[in-house]
């Protein structure tokens, strides 16, 4: 295991998982992606990183919600949602970024491409305008008080 992901692999407990299932069962994804599986569940992200498998290219890694659900049941203590924060965060910085979403007013980094999709999804169903989707929420905040006031203060 290269010395940063086994770095992670401490900090955030993952050594602790006992693969009881509990962040499974609370996990938002399995009613947000028609397509939720092990591949994509916490258990099956902190599995392919104990098998030293290129996490960072993993598609599955931009899927968590990073809600703390998983975190804040698991018995064991496992900072899965941390260790999601972690890994992004890296992979962006190695320039793997072809699941994010970026402010198209700032530039920053703000969704993955799994959340946003589906966030386009769900308003189109509904007959809703996604035309603030492309910002990130700083960005729409002033976008939306310019539009409502005519100025922004």
């Amino acid at each position: 295991m290269e010395d940063w992901l086994y770095s992670l692999y401490k900090k955030y407990k993952l050594y602790y998982c006992v693969e009881c299932g509990k962040c499974v069962a609370v996990c938002p994804m399995q009613d947000i992606f028609r397509k939720f599986d092990y591949e994509i569940s916490p258990r099956g992200i902190i599995k392919k990183a104990a098998l030293n498998l290129d996490i960072l290219h993993d598609k599955a890694i931009w899927f968590c919600q990073e809600c703390t659900a998983c975190t804040e049941t698991c018995p064991a203590g496992v900072e899965y949602a941390g260790f999601i924060s972690s890994l992004r965060e890296i992979a962006i910085e190695r320039g793997i970024v072809g699941s994010c979403s970026f402010c198209a007013r700032c530039g920053a980094y703000y969704l993955p491409t799994p959340t946003l999709d589906n966030m386009k999804g769900v308003l189109k169903e509904k007959h809703w305008s996604n035309e603030y989707l492309a910002l990130c929420p700083r960005c729409r905040r002033y976008e939306l008080l310019k539009n409502k006031t005519g100025a922004v203060r």
